[in-house]
């Protein structure tokens, strides 16, 4: 029997087993295309299992590697680097990660040589590229709040792109950093400071994510624009996002190559580079906001439903 150990650092919320579905269950359908069936020649195991199994990052950690698995799924250069400080032998697997090297993840991309590897997002670019539809979508805007979480991953290439192009959009940017203390005092700050937008950049650390942040654009009025098509789904305004279907298909591959024999060290990182673009035009007629023509024709997802 085959064992995959799936990480999920975040709190669970009770009834929710698996607080990240969307990229478990491709993920998972991904390995039974390769042979791989979870309750037959594979289990698949959740860190923690349980909301009673919650424990300190480093202490499940070891949990996980206590259960001897065959390799482990982690989301985000942090917690990456978390599972290689608790083993150098049991394979890691990535994803959502910028920059593997930068990182200290991989020695190379193509050979990475240590007991890690996985698949990569292009966060920085698609972060810009969000930037520059706040000025398409709102022309008056001029504060926009960029909401990070320095405890999932480095954002200083983000944060630098956008810095580079705040003045020629006619923008300034204002870093809200929800690690450490959380999302919610944070979001509690952004309702009295009141940027005009409020732009997500990366992994945030929260069990209730997507509902925050749509409770706090329905109170405030103040547009979200985030890196998840899931929050778009829920109430966001708008999302532009990695497509999480394609990226846990290709972690699905890569595991299956280590599951077969494959080394980590020996396997290149992979690459995900479709992206898919939602707005939510139910939160768009709420607000008051005209979306562009040009965008609700690039999009992959319109929302217009309760």
């Amino acid at each position: 029997m085959h064992r995959v150990a799936w990480m999920d650092f975040r709190a669970l919320v009770p009834g929710d087993e698996f607080p990240n579905r969307q990229y478990y269950e491709p993920f998972r359908e991904r390995l039974a295309e390769h042979g791989f069936v979870h309750g037959s020649n594979l289990e698949l195991r959740l860190f923690p299992s349980s909301i009673e199994k919650r424990r300190a990052p480093d202490l499940l950690a070891a949990d996980a590697i206590a259960w001897d698995p065959h390799a482990i799924v982690v989301r985000g250069a942090a917690h990456a680097k978390r599972m290689m400080r608790a083993t150098s032998t049991v394979p890691i697997v990535f994803s959502e990660v910028n920059d593997p090297v930068a990182d200290g993840l991989v020695q190379d991309p193509v050979r990475p040589g240590r007991n890690a590897t996985g698949v990569t997002s292009p966060i920085p670019r698609l972060a810009l590229k969000r930037f520059e539809y706040i000025r398409q979508v709102f022309p008056k805007a001029r504060r926009v709040a960029v909401l990070i979480d320095r405890t999932t991953g480095n954002p200083t290439t983000t944060l630098t792109l956008l810095g580079g192009a705040a003045p020629s959009l006619g923008l300034t940017i204002e870093e809200a950093d929800a690690g450490g203390k959380g999302l919610p005092p944070v979001l509690a700050r952004l309702a009295i400071t009141k940027p005009d937008v409020v732009l997500i950049a990366g992994i945030i650390e929260d069990n209730h994510y997507f509902g925050r942040l749509v409770d706090f654009q329905n109170a405030t009025r103040i547009p979200v624009i985030d890196d998840e098509t899931e929050t778009a789904k829920r109430g966001a305004l708008l999302a532009l996002a990695q497509d999480a279907r394609d990226t846990y298909r290709r972690t699905g591959d890569i595991v299956a190559r280590i599951l077969k024999g494959a080394k980590a060290a020996e396997t290149p990182v992979d690459e995900s580079t479709r992206i898919e673009l939602a707005v939510n035009l139910r939160a768009a007629r709420s607000l008051g906001i005209a979306i562009p023509a040009d965008i609700l024709a690039r999009a992959d997802l319109l929302i217009d439903r309760e």
